[in-house]
Order: structure tokens, then sequence, then C-alpha cells
């Protein structure tokens, strides 16, 4: 068995098990089979025997690379899905709305996921305001447009962040572009709540529903960012597997040497 075969089979496993991964919610039954079947080449190839007295254990080792690619494969996919792709899935189903008003009552746009904002809408960054938690600072300031009444006292919309408000200015994502009147909502329980008490220590004061958002320029690229992030990361480490394949299919390839055959004489006293 050439040296080539002892390095790319395992990657090429690698590569096509994490990918099932990435779209393991579009076709979860295709992501487990193909797992089974990864493990089961793998398997078969650990059992096969060498026909030749004396050969090294090309099957067995083959085998091994191939399941070793297959288990780091299944960890580093669902390590990738829970930590892009779930921000990813969790916009299916969620509506989007355009030329909104931010002094309109939020409690009209709670099943939103995407937010457009008139054009005169910007973050009011002198509003802003943080709390820490857990050594995260969540960072609130509202949303606000130019016609809007100075005497407003509550704010249904807010852009929010996570450790972008240090040293008294508010930074978060587009806060500061002129250009940006858009919101990704916050949809995760844990930094809704989070980003509430935020906004408990700010001088503009929050109406009973809020919505917080991520403050962009192009909210179907914002959207789009953790899939890119996934497909990065399903790249990335390959490329760092393939390395690793490399390296070992070198040791495993050149570490062994063929014993000769020992002839019946040689069992003789």
């Amino acid at each position: 068995m050439s040296l080539s075969i002892l390095i790319l089979l395992p990657v090429f496993i690698f590569f096509v098990n994490s990918l099932c991964y990435v779209y393991a919610r579009d076709a979860p039954a295709l992501t487990m089979i193909v797992m089974l079947m990864c493990f089961g080449l793998s398997a078969l190839f650990m059992v096969l025997k060498t026909t030749r007295p004396g050969a090294p254990m090309y099957w067995f080792n083959l085998g091994f690379l191939c399941f070793l690619a297959c288990a780091v494969s299944t960890w580093l996919g669902k390590n990738n899905y829970t930590r892009w792709l779930d921000q990813y899935y969790e916009y299916e189903g969620q509506s989007e709305y355009t030329n909104v008003v931010p002094s309109l009552p939020a409690t009209a746009y709670l099943d939103a996921g995407k937010i457009v904002f008139s054009k005169d809408s910007h973050v009011d960054v002198s509003k802003f305001a943080s709390h820490v938690h857990e050594g995260t600072t969540y960072c609130a300031a509202p949303v606000v447009s130019s016609a809007q009444s100075a005497a407003t006292t509550a704010f249904g919309f807010w852009a929010a962040g996570l450790n972008c408000c240090s040293g008294g200015n508010f930074t978060c994502d587009g806060a500061l572009n002129k250009e940006a009147n858009a919101g990704l909502v916050y949809l995760h329980a844990g930094d809704l709540a989070q980003f509430a008490l935020a906004t408990n220590e700010s001088s503009a004061k929050r109406s009973e529903d809020v919505l917080f958002v991520k403050w962009v320029d192009d909210v179907d690229k914002a959207e789009s960012l953790p899939f890119n992030a996934a497909v990065g990361y399903l790249f990335g480490s390959t490329s760092l597997y393939m390395v690793f394949s490399i390296i070992v299919g070198f040791v495993v390839h050149f570490g062994q040497r063929r014993q000769p055959a020992r002839k019946d004489s040689d069992w003789s006293l």
C-alpha cells in the first residue's frame, strides 16, 4: 500500500465527515450514515490480514489512521456546529422588517430576526450603559431617529454587543458607522437577560418590551457571518489535519521495517 493512500484517505474521511456536520440540520440522517460508514470502513481495514508473513501491518495502520480521522472530525464537527451553526440556524423562521421607525413599540416586531430601520435611525452612543457578568461586558445603547421627540422617555430598540464599550465609548459593531441603519436581533435568552441588566444603568429608560440588535450596515451579510465562519472552520481544521496526517503517515510508513520470513530451519535447536 502506498504512502499517499496512508496520508490522503484519512484526510478525505476527515473532510467528508466534517462537511456533513456543516449541513447536519438539513440532512441529519445523512450525517449519521456517513459517520457510521467511516467508522465501519476503518474497522474493516483494521481486521484485514496481510498476505505475506513478516510484512508490515499496512491494513491495520490504515484502519487506525482512518478511525482516528473519523473520531477527531466527529468531535470537531459537533464543536463547529455548536459554536457557529447554532447561531446561523436560529434565524430560520424569523421575520424581516424594513423601514422601521425606532419610536414605534417593539411589541409589534417581537417575531423579528432582521430589522432595517428608517434612514434617519442611529445609535445614541451618549446614552450607552454596560453590565459585567462573569468577565464579559454587556453593552447597550438606544436606537433613535432624527425625527424622534427629545421628550421620549422609554426606548424599545437597543443596539447591543459584547466587550465593546470600554473607556467610556460605545463601539459595538457598526454603532459609529453613519451608513448603518439595520439590526440583527439577538435571540439567545442568556444574552438578553444580561443586556436588560445593562440598560438599567443607562440614562435612557427601556420600554417594557424591548429588542436588542447587532447594529450593522448590511443585515444579510451579518446573518451569514456564522455560516461563513463554520466553512472557514471546516477548511482550516482540514488543512491542519492534512499536516498532521503527513507527519503521522511518514512516521508509520517508514517506522516499520519488513521482517524477513522465518524459515523452518530457524526454529531448530
